[in-house]
């Protein structure tokens, strides 16, 4: 009987060891899986804005060859040079003022005291 309550205490000593190996393993396939992984951490948000730059910018790129453009062929025809492909400029630039502008007022009230994540990157701290 003796031998018996001695070989079930050593297999339970086994599996809590054999347990905290797994969790360890759990963990360390968790925090690379995190790290391997640079995208997850973007918000839509960080998204939007990129997009939004991106957008703008390669419309700025096409107006800007539009405009060069315009003037080889006003220089070839003699024609008058036409620069009303540069007045999208103005509401490109002006978007992308906007929108920077509503992405860091956002990210300022997320960010400071009372935040969604300034609080719950307090309350993370605190807990661990």
């Amino acid at each position: 009987m003796a031998v018996r309550y001695r070989e079930a205490l050593a297999q339970k000593e086994a599996w809590e060891q054999e347990k905290k190996a797994i969790k360890i393993q759990q963990q360390i396939h968790k925090e690379r899986r995190k790290l391997l992984n640079p995208f997850a951490k973007i918000s839509f948000s960080k998204w939007l804005i990129f997009f939004l730059f991106l957008n703008c910018t390669g419309l700025e790129i096409f107006t800007a060859w539009v405009t060069v453009q315009t003037i080889q062929l006003a220089f070839a025809t003699g024609a008058i040079i036409d620069f009303s492909p540069l007045v999208t400029l103005i509401g490109l630039v002006v978007g992308e003022v906007i929108g920077y502008g509503i992405y860091s007022l956002k990210s300022v009230k997320e960010n400071t005291k009372g935040g969604i994540v300034y609080d719950s990157n307090i309350h993370n701290n605190s807990m661990g």
